[in-house]
């Protein structure tokens, strides 16, 4: 079911048809395994069967056969999704579900590896999430963020935000590369060769890089967007930034990214997110600083 406008005046967001598409082929290939995982057991339960082998065989077949019912669910279903109303919205899996109030909601956290986006009260109990699968995602996420109010503490403090951990990615590093430096040794006087030097030493190289391409943090001074690193400081002018909104970033093997992207004068489009750079929170400060970089007028986009 597409997005649509509801006869109360809601609005509906269900999963696309390419996810129940895709939803149907893992039912058919679990449902596939399962069946085969039946057929060895059978064949080997009527000769010299292994109690072990029978075991783990039936876990399996339960496992795959949870998988297709599950997902031969989620295509078949019409209530899978969120609807959005003046006063708040409700997730709709299937049954009913509470109205949760905007006043509810004040975070919005990031769930990169479940694609998807969690609405969070102030103590961070879990409320609702939006599935970045839903048809129409972009729009249904603009309208939570245009009435969602972050708490106090979630704030954008001034112009610059700090990348999370930026610095403790390095001593990790290093701990691991000094482990690795003493098996390393070990191995060494007991196999020789250059063999068991190789992986402390891709940890050298990756420490270092760490070090020096780590980005630190984002900033707005003097109309520009400034990524701050060891190695280098790009910059994007905003005077001429039309718009700044949420959007999905296509990654590869069909995987996508929350990422924040720039629609200019001119007619491109850029996103800007760096990693490590909370989505909300920058959106948050490029759109409380583009009415004063447009004052200011400056000239072309930089990338």
């Amino acid at each position: 079911m597409h997005a649509g406008a509801l006869d109360d005046g809601f609005r509906q967001f269900d999963l696309s048809r390419r996810v129940r598409r895709q939803h149907r082929a893992f039912a058919l290939g679990a449902f596939g395994v399962a069946m085969l995982l039946a057929l060895v057991m059978a064949i080997e339960g009527g000769r010299n069967p292994d109690p072990v082998l029978l075991v783990i065989s039936a876990v399996l077949l339960a496992i795959f056969t949870g998988i297709g019912l599950w997902s031969l669910r989620i295509s078949r279903s019409q209530r899978y999704g969120i609807e959005i109303g003046r006063d708040g919205l409700r997730p709709l899996t299937g049954g009913t579900a509470d109205w949760v109030s905007w006043a509810e909601i004040a975070e919005l956290r990031e769930r990169p590896l479940l694609e998807r986006v969690e609405l969070c009260t102030p103590g961070g109990e879990v409320r609702a999430r939006l599935e970045y699968q839903l048809e129409g995602f972009e729009r249904v996420l603009a309208a939570v963020v245009a009435r969602v109010r972050p708490a106090p503490h979630l704030e954008t403090p001034g112009s610059v935000l700090e990348a999370r951990n930026p610095s403790t990615r390095t001593p990790v590093v290093a701990g691991v590369l000094v482990a690795s430096l003493a098996l390393a040794f070990v191995s060494y006087r007991h196999l020789g060769g250059v063999l068991p030097l190789i992986l402390p030493g891709l940890l050298l190289v990756g420490a270092i890089a760490d070090h020096f391409l780590c980005i630190r943090s984002v900033e707005v001074r003097d109309s520009q967007l400034r990524v701050h690193a060891r190695v280098g400081r790009p910059a994007v002018d905003l005077d001429v930034v039309d718009e700044v909104r949420l959007g999905l970033r296509d990654l590869t093997h069909g995987r996508k990214r929350l990422d924040v992207l720039l629609v200019f004068s001119n007619g491109e489009e850029h996103f800007v997110r760096p990693p490590g750079v909370d989505a909300f929170a920058l959106h948050r400060l490029i759109a409380a600083s583009l009415p004063e970089a447009r004052r200011s007028g400056r000239g072309a986009p930089g990338v």
